[in-house]
């Protein structure tokens, strides 16, 4: 028997109740040898939560597929132990696993209960628990580590209140890694399908001649860009080098303003709408070819990231290729990203803005890019009001004073933004949208005051394109004829070790290159 009970107060205030059963010596023996004074921690953590006289049986959580490849892995939630344990059972050798007690008294009970020794004696296994403070100190801190999150829901529910911030946020970053998990498979089907087309597609680079020492006005789908619209519109045929966001499309279109370029890396099917006439039913351009869907970038020049839908890739009237710096396709081999690598941060109003930095436009006007909610809701991927936002919605500084609704995804879109400022020039970005979150630092401009001022003549036509006769037709791909084979098989073979599904492989080998 353990010389000492320890104990903890039901509702944080007013008396104590004893545990039915103390901490259970060996598990005691493992916490001071591998965790030495969490036990004290957990119980005072414990004083602020009810008395668990029984651990609660539940489910565990479904586990990340590819758990044994992360190198740092955070669990929220000790429970009685189960779920801790099967994370580290699919845990590789050298990762680091760290537990988020968020439900003390859970984990005192399963302690009094449980011979948890080995799972207390695992050298990969860090326990953290206490105050917002504690918990937060514990967390990873291996910037560039493969990372993953496992959350036990119940965990979530019975974190007492001091610990509600970090509940919080593991709701968040759970939900972010579905979608980013969801996403993988469709991005890697995606990457292969358009192997031929980006070995034989020019490289972004090749607009360099017309882009370099130029102004660009690149537009974002915010909700204030209908204001915008019929300044645009007037102006149509004297404006900068007009770079289109892909869910930006549709409204300059019918607003009768023709971009010069439009940028996408959209990897899902259901946003396909955002190249097709409104009204028109996303589901009939799945896997449509370019002649079998009222596609409205047909004669219009695309800048496409690797995993961006074949099926847009395929239709577009010139397909640019931008190289993901780090990406797939940076790792697989060196020829793809041979004419210059981009960054995007996960969004293609960053991707397209380090585009026009790299390749030395200037100044860039940001239209649009509110980054904020839309009145009653999100706006959705074709610049329209989505209804409800989904996650926290957050109330955040607004331009001109005040402030403005967002969600924590646009928030953090927002700082990636600025942090892809830091070092340009002052006056390099200027920030044109007229509503939505603030960006310090970045100088603010009338639309009309700054076409003005960056002096733009009359242009071909009525607004170009002018891209489409920078490089010949026969520019050189973006894999030169000598390489094409080594390459695309490298590729392969990087993609499938990456978990591409084999289906897809076999459809990347069959398919003819772009003519």
């Amino acid at each position: 028997m353990p010389t000492r009970r320890d104990s903890v107060s039901p509702g944080g205030s007013g008396g104590t109740a004893t545990l039915e059963r103390p901490v259970l010596p060996g598990n005691r023996e493992a916490l001071g040898r591998r965790h030495p004074g969490f036990l004290r921690q957990l119980v005072d953590a414990a004083s602020a939560a009810p008395v668990a006289n029984a651990v609660p049986a539940h489910a565990l959580p479904p586990l990340p597929p590819d758990l044994d490849e992360a190198e740092e892995i955070l669990v929220f939630g000790f429970g009685d132990g189960s779920l801790p344990r099967a994370v580290l059972d699919e845990a590789g050798p050298g990762a680091r696993v760290t537990v988020a007690v968020l439900d003390p008294a859970r984990c005192l009970a399963a302690l009094g209960a449980r011979d948890l020794s080995p799972l207390l004696g695992d050298p990969r296994l860090r326990l953290a628990t206490g105050g917002l403070r504690e918990l937060a100190a514990a967390l990873p801190r291996r910037p560039g580590a493969r990372f993953r999150l496992v959350v036990d829901p119940a965990a979530l529910e019975t974190a007492p209140p001091g610990l509600a911030p970090i509940a919080e946020m593991a709701r968040e970053l759970a939900a972010a890694q579905r979608s980013l998990l969801g996403q993988r498979r469709v991005v890697l089907e995606n990457v292969l399908a358009n192997l031929p087309a980006i070995a034989d597609a020019e490289p972004v680079a090749t607009l360099l001649p017309v882009v370099a020492g130029r102004p660009a006005l690149l537009v974002a789908p915010g909700p204030s860009l209908p204001d915008d619209l019929p300044v645009m519109r007037q102006r149509r045929g004297h404006l900068p080098l007009l770079v289109s966001l892909d869910a930006a499309l549709r409204p300059l279109l019918e607003a009768g303003v023709r971009p010069d370029l439009v940028v996408t890396l959209d990897p899902n099917p259901r946003n396909l709408g955002k190249f097709l006439p409104r009204g028109t039913d996303p589901a009939v351009a799945r896997g449509a070819g370019p002649d079998d869907a009222p596609w409205l970038h047909r004669d219009l020049p695309l800048v496409f990231f690797e995993g961006a839908r074949p099926e847009v890739v395929a239709a577009a009237g010139r397909p640019l290729f931008a190289c993901e710096r780090d990406g797939a396709l940076d790792r697989a081999h060196p020829a793809f990203g041979g004419a210059g690598t981009y960054g995007s941060g996960g969004t293609v109003l960053l991707a397209a803005l380090d585009v026009l930095l790299r390749l030395g436009a200037g100044p860039v006007g940001l239209l649009g890019a509110d980054l904020a909610l839309a009145e009653g809701g999100a706006y959705g991927p074709r610049g329209e009001a989505a209804g409800s936002a989904r996650g926290r919605v957050l109330e955040v500084p607004a331009r001109g004073g005040g402030t403005v609704r967002t969600t924590e995804s646009l928030w953090r879109h927002r700082r990636r933004l600025l942090r892809r400022l830091v070092g340009e020039p002052a006056g390099r970005v200027v920030d044109l949208t007229r509503h939505g979150a603030e960006l310090p630092g970045v100088p603010r401009e009338d639309l009309a005051a700054w076409l003005d001022r960056v002096g733009v003549g009359a242009r071909e036509g009525s607004g170009g394109p002018r891209i489409a006769s920078v490089a010949a037709p026969d520019a050189v791909p973006v894999i030169p004829a000598g390489q094409r084979e080594a390459a695309l098989a490298a590729a392969r073979e990087a993609l499938a070790a990456a978990g591409a599904p084999a289906g897809s492989r076999d459809a990347a080998r069959q398919t003819a290159p772009r003519a």
